[in-house]
């Protein structure tokens, strides 16, 4: 049993399902998918674009209002127990939607393809630019490689980092 910000309480259930691996299912393609700077979108070889949806972006002006609630109490208080509680809920409700996304766009993308790569950026030193930091950590690109490396190893797909140098040139 594990517990949220919020005081609830979720129940974890597990179960090991063996299915026999239909091969002829499974496309030999590969995917070179850097995470792209734009922090718009990501295009894929095929065409199709997976755009960042945002999460922070979207629920700003709940976030705003609940931390303004939560300043507005005088410490200690049961009303800013409450008000802690809705600024937690958004908290959650942000964190619950990335995860949500990562885990839909990384079960597409292994079903997809048989080698995906990614660009082996360091993110950590990327967030030192103040005025690029809620973009970035708001794209979730380390949860989505961690994620998609855990699915692929499961599924028997290969998942590669590559070196960033270099990947971003046009090449006539």
């Amino acid at each position: 049993m594990t517990s949220s910000f919020n005081g609830l309480a979720f129940i974890k259930l597990e179960a090991l399902i063996i299915l026999n691996p239909i091969i002829s299912l499974i496309s030999p393609k590969s995917i070179n998918t850097p995470p792209s700077a734009s922090i718009v979108s990501t295009t894929i070889p095929d065409g199709s674009k997976i755009d960042n949806p945002r999460f922070i972006k979207a629920d700003e002006k709940a976030l705003a209002k609940a931390q303004w609630k939560l300043s507005k109490q005088a410490k200690g208080t049961p009303p800013r127990k409450k008000a802690m509680k809705v600024v937690f809920r958004v908290y959650e409700r942000i964190a619950n939607n990335r995860d949500d996304f990562v885990q839909k766009v990384n079960r597409n993308l292994v079903n997809s393809y048989g080698t995906i790569s990614f660009e082996d950026l360091n993110i950590n030193s990327m967030v030192e630019n103040h005025c690029l930091t809620k973009s970035i950590m708001d794209c979730a690109w380390s949860k989505l490689v961690q994620y998609i490396s855990y699915k692929a190893e499961s599924v028997g797909r290969r998942v590669a980092l590559v070196d960033p140098n270099g990947t971003s040139q046009m090449c006539f």
